[in-house]
């Protein structure tokens, strides 16, 4: 019950910081993520006449969440998603009860349901009291999902909402792609190489808090079969284990919103965080968010 009390406040949380974004017009808002956005971005088609609440991606995971209704209050419908949301740092609904299956997209997918009474609960409490969750499968890669969730709705409408979700296009695609070898972020605290040597395709990113005085490192290392490797260091580990052993502090700044294409991988920045995914191929859609808590992979 302890999570269910969390994700709820998470809802309410999101409104918050959602609420700037939506001024405007929405359409063209949703155009400007989808330039940002280093994953393909969907939006619904239906939101039951819900008022909409906002869209934004965080400046340090690059995720993206929006939201229709009003979450800050206790008795009115309202619902969000969260995408990439089958993702560590994108998506953690806690614990939850399968409560029926439904078919999106051609896949077989549970429809769950958090409450107060987990791990007994019901539809009618996933329509009153409690959250209505699933994950909506999309083919923008393999296991790719968007976390959809609400309050107040019922289970029919819940699940309109989930077969409605279309491909946010720019009709600008490519004003803002770079073709980079090796790049920084624009905090100059992450360093990227894309190496294309003989038998040594890969993407390689490496954090350094600061390289003077001996902070925590990460590293990623993703290949264009989808294989990711990462490290973790702290200082207080022997210097053999360290994740960043060479630096370009001369290399070029990847400004936050551009996307750098090149050698089979597309890796976007934001202020603080670099997401890089393997862009053809069998490894398609894998890749990794590097920031200054670590390396997240992307399945």
């Amino acid at each position: 019950m302890r999570r269910f009390v969390v994700v709820v406040s998470m809802i309410a949380v999101i409104a918050a910081v959602m609420s700037a974004s939506a001024a405007g017009n929405p359409a063209a808002t949703w155009g400007t993520i989808a330039q940002r956005a280093a994953f393909p971005v969907y939006r619904p088609l239906q939101t039951l006449g819900l008022g909409f609440d906002g869209v934004r991606l965080d400046r340090y995971t690059g995720c993206l969440t929006a939201g229709w209704g009003n979450p800050q209050s206790h008795a009115e419908p309202d619902f969000g998603i969260y995408e990439p949301g089958d993702t560590v740092r994108c998506g953690q609904p806690g614990v939850a009860s399968p409560v029926a299956t439904a078919t999106i997209n051609g896949v077989r997918v549970k429809v769950l349901v958090q409450c107060p009474a987990w791990p007994k609960c019901t539809v009618k409490d996933g329509e009153t009291d409690g959250v209505l969750l699933l994950f909506v499968p999309e083919r923008a890669g393999k296991h790719y999902a968007i976390q959809l969730d609400s309050r107040h709705i019922s289970l029919a409408h819940f699940l309109e909402i989930a077969k409605s979700f279309t491909r946010v296009r720019t009709g600008r695609q490519g004003t803002t792609s770079v073709h980079l070898s090796d790049f920084l972020s624009p905090d100059r605290k992450i360093w990227c190489v894309l190496n294309d040597s003989p038998g040594v395709r890969e993407a390689a990113c490496f954090y350094d808090a600061n390289r003077f005085t001996g902070g925590q490192e990460y590293s990623a290392y993703l290949r264009p079969n989808g294989q990711l490797d990462t490290c973790a260091w702290q200082p207080t580990q022997g210097g053999l284990a360290a994740c960043v052993q060479n630096w370009d502090p001369s290399a070029p700044v990847l400004k936050s919103g551009q996307v750098d294409v090149i050698y089979q991988y597309r890796c976007q920045a934001t202020q603080t965080a670099i997401t890089c995914m393997v862009d053809t191929g069998k490894g398609k859609g894998k890749g990794f968010t590097i920031t200054d808590t670590g390396a997240t992979p992307i399945p």
